[in-house]
């Protein structure tokens, strides 16, 4: 499905703080090969890209936001169980707490300290979310990812990712370099 660019789309709506002007462009992604039209949309356009996700830890200015506002909406879970392991991947799009209440419903542990914990999973692990003692890090396997400047698709195994206390290389030396399209989780029974 082809992309769906708007222009002047106020992100207020968009956010938790429900305050800030519009996006000069906007894409609202629901697969992979979405963002990746993005991408080039922006590059063809000469777009500053900015990647928004749920909105809870974004403030967006009263002038808005130059470029191409590009939200990553990838829904969808996919479980793979051996034994008392089990491989949850879940799209980046999807609504945190409720992968939480989802993994403690369904007797998975590893997740259920990071209940309560605003925003889409996409984020977790750029952030390395964490309370109560645990952080994301821990569960973490591998990240898919689509790199801005190439717009290729790839998985970064967790080894590489260079988690510290709510930091990841996403943050520090990757800064604007990925989009995170969906997160692979190592969960217990």
């Amino acid at each position: 499905m082809a992309i769906r660019v708007i222009n002047d789309q106020l992100l207020a709506p968009l956010t938790t703080l429900e305050v800030g002007g519009a996006a000069e462009a906007f894409v609202r992604a629901t697969s992979e090969s979405q963002i990746i039209e993005a991408l080039w949309y922006a590059q063809r356009e000469q777009l500053d890209v900015t990647i928004l996700g749920g909105g809870s830890n974004s403030l967006v200015a009263d002038a808005g936001v130059s470029g191409l506002v590009v939200q990553p909406a990838i829904k969808g879970r996919t479980v793979n169980a051996s034994d008392d392991q089990v491989s949850v991947e879940v799209g980046a799009g999807e609504i945190w707490d409720d992968l939480v209440a989802w993994s403690v419903a369904d007797g998975l542990c590893g997740l259920e300290a990071l209940s309560g914990i605003p925003g889409w999973v996409g984020a977790a692990p750029m952030q390395n979310i964490g309370a109560y003692g645990q952080d994301v890090a821990s569960t973490v396997d591998a990240v898919r990812v689509v790199h801005r400047g190439r717009g290729r698709a790839e998985w970064i195994p967790a080894n590489d990712l260079q988690f510290s206390y709510r930091m990841s290389a996403f943050k520090g030396v990757w800064r604007d370099q990925f989009v995170i399209t969906a997160v692979r989780f190592r969960l217990r029974r």
